[in-house]
């Protein structure tokens, strides 16, 4: 089941109310994607990633802070409101892309990716090999440039005050911390090679593109 649209900067997996953000029920409760057990999807979506979004609320009743958007959260100049923060996004951001289907990558966004990357999934693994621990991979847009960058730990494009080439507006992302991947794959090259071929909804990235306007809406038939 793919995910469909979604709101990018504030995402649908965790809804804000009076009380914080609330973790939604995951949208693969109770099964498997291809590559994943039941048991592992579980375990990093109601625990990891529950805990962290646990962290950011107690982290901004102790502060003091409203629940926002996250990209706001992100900016703050408290270490611990930022990363938690940061790592509720990357973790809405990763689960909204996962499809329990085989998806074709749209000849749109293959052609996208070839322009700035030659052949994108070779580019993909040679980054994800160069992560020591714990980051996300990204592919994000600036302007009409798309670029590549491991980041480490919570680290994503939208934080305001890295340097401008890190900046940009998300397209993908794989989480490459060890609890993603090692219940299900034997390496973390297995599993980027998974995450590409498998259970990635390039029709949910493809809509992040046109969102931004760096491709077009494909004609309604």
């Amino acid at each position: 089941r793919s995910m469909g649209k979604t709101t990018i900067f504030q995402p649908e997996l965790a809804t804000i109310d009076e009380q914080g953000f609330q973790l939604s029920r995951s949208p693969f409760h109770g099964r498997t994607i291809r590559g994943f057990s039941i048991e592992s999807l579980a375990r990093h979506y109601y625990g990891y990633f529950s805990q962290q979004i646990d962290a950011l609320n107690e982290r901004m009743k102790l502060l003091g802070e409203s629940p926002r958007e996250l990209v706001e959260l992100q900016q703050s100049r408290d270490v611990y409101l930022r990363n938690y923060s940061a790592n509720v996004f990357n973790h809405c951001f990763w689960f909204e892309q996962l499809t329990e289907r085989k998806v074709e990558m749209p000849e749109s966004l293959e052609a996208l990716f070839r322009k700035h990357f030659g052949d994108f999934r070779a580019t993909v693994r040679e980054h994800a090999a160069t992560n020591m621990g714990s980051g996300f991979l990204w592919v994000y847009a600036r302007g009409s440039d798309v670029y590549m960058r491991m980041c480490p730990n919570a680290l994503n494009p939208l934080w305001r005050d890295t340097p401008a080439p890190w900046q940009g507006s998300p397209l993908f992302c794989i989480d490459l911390w060890e609890h993603a991947w090692y219940m299900d794959y034997t390496s973390c090259d297995e599993y980027v090679n998974g995450i590409l071929d498998d259970c990635t909804d390039w029709e949910v990235v493809t809509e992040r593109a046109i969102e931004y306007g760096i491709l077009q809406q494909p004609p309604r038939d």
